[in-house]
Order: structure tokens, then C-alpha cells, then sequence
């Protein structure tokens, strides 16, 4: 579990860098990762670009107030898991 919510700490992180500074030249196994990562998330993804009004808000923003939730989360289960493997 902690894996796997490393994984989404390190993409979403990425993500939100990738808001504000245009990474161009990811390789092509990322976008892959990203996906299938992503798919479980489409929902809420969808959700979130609803209830912040669409196409009014700059693509940081949207970054910033989706993806900032997802890193909390993923770091908490990370910090979980290596308090878990610590002890």
C-alpha cells in the first residue's frame, strides 16, 4: 500500500510541478504510469473541473486545488508505511 501511495505522491507531484514549470520531455513510459494511475481518479478529476467552474480557472490553479489534496493523502499513507516498517 505505502508503494503504491508512493507512486501517486511522486506523479502528482510531478504534476503540480509540471503546472507551473513545462516539463517537455518526459518519456513516453510516464504518460503510460500516469494513466493507469489516473483511471481510478477520473471521477473525481471530472468533479473537481465541475465544481471550480470549468474552463474559467488558469491551469495552475486547477493543478494546485486537485492535485495539493492527492499529495496529502499519498504522503500520509507514505509516512504511515514507513512508521509501520520502522517499528
Amino acid at each position: 500500500m505505502a508503494l503504491l501511495a508512493l507512486f501517486y505522491l511522486a506523479w502528482h507531484l510531478m504534476a503540480l510541478v509540471n503546472a507551473f514549470v513545462w516539463l517537455s520531455t518526459m518519456p513516453d513510459l510516464w504518460y503510460v504510469l500516469g494513466a493507469l494511475l489516473n483511471a481510478p481518479l477520473g471521477l473525481y478529476f471530472d468533479g473537481a473541473f465541475a465544481l471550480l467552474g470549468g474552463l474559467r480557472w488558469p491551469y495552475w490553479a486547477y493543478a494546485l486545488a486537485t492535485r495539493v489534496p492527492l499529495l496529502l493523502v499519498s504522503g500520509a499513507f507514505v509516512g504511515l508505511g514507513l512508521r509501520r516498517a520502522l517499528k
